[in-house]
């Protein structure tokens, strides 16, 4: 096994010489985040089940879902839960695996294997093809993200690696019902904009946190305020649009990401103008009835990790948002166009871990300026409060048993298995 990771070490780095010649060092830096941050951040915990059942739990996704397959949801996942049980503690399984014990039907497994699963020889080929030709080898496809389960006989089954069976059972059911409808899309979009009201309502408690509006700027007609407003003192100081849009491939792993994946990046930019229009307008008194504090700033709130630590990544959206509002509204002034920072969800759950007080509204003020350009929200709490420990559990672990009713049978095992009693499985 060492020298196998020994060779591939060289055959990247020899990869990394050449890239470095087409591209700068800072602009590496993206895929490199990419490439790591997930598993830092980890597969197989609570924000990430319940982030995945909230999301893709909407009414139209259910039924579609349940339609095509013949299975609930809430049912799959757990199916794919008691496999990584399994899994954890055993490296083959037999397809014809008995798990109606735990109330996984047969007919549910079958879907599992059928959906998530691939035969070892048609793998081989499979992956021969999708990462073949030219590229940096450490940024190919790979065809466990899709099939975390392989098959190596007729009845036996393997998982190499059991977070991306979690990652596939979660965030992967995006891939499950993206395409059964139209509307299914933006059922996902308006249940992350609630998610992350929700989010920032329990994380800034003191503060007035709310959805999305229409006003009537005088002589236009109505326009829908951004998805989140916070204010302060009765004066509007935090405006967060949320983007639900899921990073492609070639968002995460091109040299040049911003071009390769324009329709995604230009959601962001997108975000960045309607922040500024709406502060254009708070500040001509264009918003009945409110104001914006001297000191307001914007935030695009991420499902995914788009512009994580990418400074001039960040500064090309900018650009392009400027080139926009000069374009599409030239009232907005210098002064409209307010600091934004990028900030994926599951970092701004982290700086709620260590939240205490107004701790984290201060870091947001906090990150306005030159000094913490191209930092993680996180990174800024922590630097502004250095002596923070954990303190905040996640905010919604309580609500996961109303979408995954078996998550509290799942907890009573838990517990028993901690008190001498047997695992799942």
């Amino acid at each position: 096994m060492s020298l196998s990771m020994n060779a591939l070490s060289k055959y990247e780095n020899a990869y990394d010489g050449q890239v470095l010649k087409r591209i700068n060092v800072l602009q590496e830096m993206h895929r490199l985040i990419q490439r790591q941050f997930d598993w830092q951040n980890g597969y197989i915990n609570k924000p990430q089940f319940y982030r995945a059942a909230f999301l893709y739990g909407g009414e139209r996704s259910r039924a579609a879902f349940e339609n095509k397959y013949e299975c609930t949801i809430s049912d799959y996942i757990w199916a794919c839960f008691a496999l990584i049980a399994i899994f954890s503690t055993q490296p083959l399984v037999s397809k014809t695996l008995d798990l109606q014990g735990v109330n996984v039907s047969q007919k549910t497994l079958a879907l599992v294997f059928s959906k998530i699963s691939i035969d070892l020889e048609e793998a081989r080929s499979y992956t021969a093809r999708i990462r073949a030709g030219y590229g940096h080898p450490s940024y190919k496809r790979s065809i466990l993200r899709q099939f975390p389960l392989i098959g190596i006989s007729k009845n036996r089954i393997i998982c190499p690696l059991l977070e991306l069976l979690a990652a596939r059972m979660s965030s992967g059911i995006f891939y499950d019902v993206i395409g059964l409808g139209a509307d299914i899309r933006n059922e996902i979009s308006d249940r992350f904009e609630q998610y992350c009201f929700d989010l920032i309502q329990i994380a800034l408690g003191g503060f007035a946190v709310e959805r999305s509006w229409k006003y009537r700027p005088i002589g236009k007609k109505d326009i829908d305020t951004p998805d989140i407003i916070v204010s302060d003192n009765e004066k509007v100081s935090v405006i967060v649009e949320c983007k639900a849009t899921r990073m492609s491939y070639e968002a995460r792993f091109s040299e040049d990401p911003i071009a390769s994946a324009a329709r995604g990046y230009g959601e962001l930019v997108k975000g960045v103008f309607q922040i500024w229009r709406f502060a254009s307008h708070l500040r001509r008194g264009l918003v009945p009835g409110r104001e914006r504090s001297k000191d307001i700033s914007g935030m695009v709130l991420t499902l995914d990790t788009w512009l994580s630590m990418v400074e001039p990544m960040q500064q090309n959206v900018l650009e392009q948002a400027n080139a926009m509002a000069d374009e599409k509204d030239p009232s907005i002034t210098f002064e409209d166009r307010i600091h934004v920072q990028f900030v994926p969800c599951n970092d701004l759950e982290f700086a709620y871990q260590t939240q205490s007080q107004n701790s984290l509204f201060e870091a947001i003020k906090g990150a306005i300026g030159k000094k913490y350009e191209g930092y993680l929200l996180s990174a800024v709490h922590r630097e502004m409060f250095p002596n923070a420990v954990d303190v905040n559990a996640y905010p919604f672990g309580d609500r996961i048993v109303d979408l995954l009713p078996w998550w509290g049978e799942l907890e009573v095992r838990r517990k028993h298995r901690k008190d001498g009693g047997a695992s799942l499985g």
